[in-house]
């Protein structure tokens, strides 16, 4: 999302002087803590200086912001300026005025910085470095009140109006461009310094520095009295006079009607953290609004009624209430007969992370082996995960969200083309002396249809299924009653999802997650063995999944079929319930028409008609981010227990059942994201086992969908949230 404008060579003062010929960096703050007993000045500096969410040297004590803020915690505001040096300038005067006063031009120079070009300070010439402060020189004989390090850091003091608690303190760095200064270069090319200081109050820490430079009186001269060195010309005010004392005599300059230092241009920069970094998307833009925090219930079911949980927590308009209450106990987990219920978000990646390893998926495998076969997603590290899975996620995750946000978007794309293309015959169907003069000019855009109909083409192009043969897609099929029940994708691996997933199906659902599965898994089988004794190419992401499969030691002839089934069996579910949750919301906020007209600002590329994948992430994703965050799918998982341990405040058995709430994390906490997805495989922990390596096809897939329907022209709100009326 980001455009490249210009680019600034610049080079480190640190081993080198700017262009003025002064050492740089000399004098920085430190934390608190870090100084050494005996020093003459103590530069250290509270954390909340530097850093947003501590105590700064001007409050009570109270973190600032007082409320904790997820974008502005431990960030810091940078002041970027780039400051242009007139060396020759700066040279020609001094030693002109220099000669007229007799003194040498070097401490001329020195008089206005308050330091010798080779960092020394004149308040303190034996002192190397930065320990001194103005207690010897109070009246400014050694170094001038106006001298440029004095008036910028006034050095507190004691029982001066500038005390420790207030003066205010920049971590800064300076870094030169332009060509140094030398005999064969002219002395006022185009050089300077791009300065840059890091503070966490900008109005009191930068902005008062500055106030000082421009002619406040932070070391108790003349506040008429600008910076010699980066002060503003005025020129109407008469000469520009610079007064110091040498020797017991004092001595007056004439510094020019010119400046010396010119501003360029500055900005303002907030820099976050790293974990705000990571956690961008999901703050960009809150929630639709965010809504407030769901109240917590006075009371709960009796823990040993499973029935009456499992209607609380399965229930979408009863779920939310239900997991703000297991969040309010005690550690954020409670026992119940549902099974042991895991709502606090750092409880919730503990579970998902299993380390050390607790958790079983085996449940999953059961269900599976019943219905699509085993696959990794049913399997234990120890069980077969360890050597199934890495080759296949790496496999998966080569597909990057922005190739995937492109494939999606043209298949979208073409499903609504064609759409408006039937609608369009129709209207023409009547003649003309037939038409009614009320004939619609819209048609119903079903966002299930469309997802299915985009998820179906994917499948066939990464997977290759459906093929309308073996498998079958959404499409119409006048002989399927004389055929019988056939599989479908995505259809089929809905019911096996259901089935597998949650902690508790009916028995309705497992039987229709068996058989949709055994079917779905038939067909693979004889579509693999056929395609592969004809020697034709499979799909490269099939492939390789088959590759990985028929390498494994000891694999079975089926294998590769169940593994591509049960890989498969990760992505259209998930990603069809999601798309279909944000487009819902949308619909029902208005967010959808308010989206609209800002992603019409975008300019689509001439030839493929797209618009580009970063401004989809730039302006759809963190408001679709914040979307799934409230009602994420699945809103809640399961894992068994492996051994006896304490979970929060719960003494958990081996053989429990463990519901992890998704859900409940990412409403509690919404830059995590990536826990409802099963974890984050980036992790700096370690990706937890069962992490979704589609997440990167998912997101990308939900982008190019949303995108297509903003590009489908006028849509009209129909009363349903998952129809609405597209213009033809």
């Amino acid at each position: 999302g980001l455009a490249l404008m210009a680019i600034e060579p610049m080079r480190s003062n640190a081993a080198d002087k700017e262009h003025f010929g002064f050492k740089d960096g000399i004098s920085q703050p430190a934390l608190a803590g870090t100084s050494t007993p005996g020093q003459a000045w103590d530069d250290t500096v509270k954390t909340g200086e530097l850093l947003q969410g501590f105590a700064t040297e001007r409050d009570k004590g109270y973190a600032v912001p007082e409320q904790p803020d997820a974008l502005l915690d431990r960030g810091s505001f940078l002041v970027v300026r780039k400051l242009r040096q007139y060396t020759g300038r700066l040279s020609r005067r001094t030693y002109q005025e220099a000669k007229k006063i007799g003194l040498d031009h070097e401490l001329v120079l020195a008089k206005l910085m308050g330091r010798w070009r080779d960092g020394r300070a004149l308040a303190a010439p034996e002192t190397a470095g930065n320990d001194f402060n103005f207690a010897r020189d109070e009246q400014g004989s050694a170094c001038p009140f106006h001298a440029h390090i004095r008036r910028v850091n006034p050095r507190d003091l004691a029982g001066t109006a500038f005390a420790r608690s207030r003066m205010p303190r920049i971590l800064r760095r300076g870094m030169s461009y332009g060509a140094p200064v030398h005999a064969d270069a002219p002395d006022d090319d185009d050089r300077g310094l791009v300065f840059m200081a890091y503070n966490a109050h900008l109005a009191e820490q930068f902005e008062v520095v500055q106030r000082w430079v421009a002619g406040g009186n932070a070391s108790g001269g003349y506040s008429g009295q600008p910076d010699p060195l980066l002060g503003v010309v005025d020129a109407s005010a008469g000469p520009r006079l610079f007064p110091f004392e040498h020797a017991g005599k004092a001595y007056e300059i004439d510094l020019g009607p010119e400046p010396f230092v010119t501003l360029q241009w500055g900005a303002y920069f907030f820099v976050p953290s790293i974990a705000a970094l990571k956690a961008l998307p999901g703050l960009v833009e809150l929630p639709l609004p965010l809504p407030a925090p769901t109240p917590v219930p006075e009371r709960a079911p009796d823990p040993q009624d499973a029935v009456a949980w499992q209607r609380w927590l399965e229930d979408t308009t009863t779920r939310d209430a239900a997991w703000a209450w297991v969040r309010s106990q005690p550690g954020g987990v409670v026992d119940t007969a549902y099974g042991v219920l895991v709502g606090a978000a750092e409880r919730v990646c503990e579970v998902l992370r299993n380390a050390p390893d607790r958790y079983s998926v085996s449940g999953y495998g059961e269900r599976m082996h019943d219905s699509i076969g085993v696959g990794f997603l049913g399997l234990d590290d120890d069980s077969g995960h360890r050597e199934q899975a890495p080759v296949v996620n790496a496999a998966i995750e080569a597909y990057s969200e922005a190739q995937c946000y492109a494939t999606a978007y043209q298949v979208a794309k073409a499903g609504l083309a064609q759409l408006k293309a039937e609608a369009q015959a129709l209207l023409h169907a009547f003649p003309a002396s037939q038409k009614p003069k009320d004939l619609p000019t819209d048609t119903p855009l079903d966002f299930e249809r469309l997802s299915e109909g985009v998820l179906a083409k994917l499948c066939q192009l990464w997977f290759g299924q459906p093929d309308g043969r073996h498998i079958w897609g959404t499409e119409f099929h006048a002989d399927a009653p004389a055929q019988g029940v056939a599989a479908r994708c995505p259809r089929d691996l809905f019911k096996v999802s259901r089935h597998v997933f949650g902690p508790y199906p009916t028995d309705a659902v497992k039987a229709e997650g068996r058989a949709a599965g055994r079917r779905f898994s038939a067909a693979v089988e004889a579509w693999l063995a056929e395609t592969q004794a004809s020697g034709a190419p499979l799909p490269p992401l099939a492939a390789k999944i088959v590759a990985a499969a028929s390498a494994l030691p000891d694999a079975t002839p089926d294998l590769p079929a169940r593994m591509l089934a049960g890989i498969m069996l990760g992505f259209p579910p998930t990603t069809h319930a999601n798309l279909l949750t944000v487009l819902a919301a949308w619909v029902q906020t208005r967010k959808l028409w308010e989206l609209q007209p800002q992603w019409h600002e975008v300019k689509a590329d001439a030839q493929t008609g797209l618009r580009p994948y970063a401004e989809a992430v730039a302006r759809l994703r963190p408001t679709m981010v914040a979307t799934l965050n409230q009602r994420p799918t699945p809103f809640q998982i399961w894992r068994r227990a492996r051994v006896a341990h304490k979970l929060g405040a719960v003494q958990v058995e081996p053989g429990r059942v463990v519901v992890v709430g998704l859900g409940s994390a990412t409403q509690q906490d919404p830059l995590r994201h990536h826990v409802a997805f099963g974890g984050d495989r980036a992790d700096p922990q370690g990706p937890p086992p069962h992490a979704c390596s589609g997440y990167g096809m998912g997101m990308g897939v939900m982008l190019g969908v949303i995108a297509a329907v903003l590009d489908a022209g006028v849509l009209r709100f129909t009363g349903a949230p998952t129809v609405v009326a597209m213009g033809v």
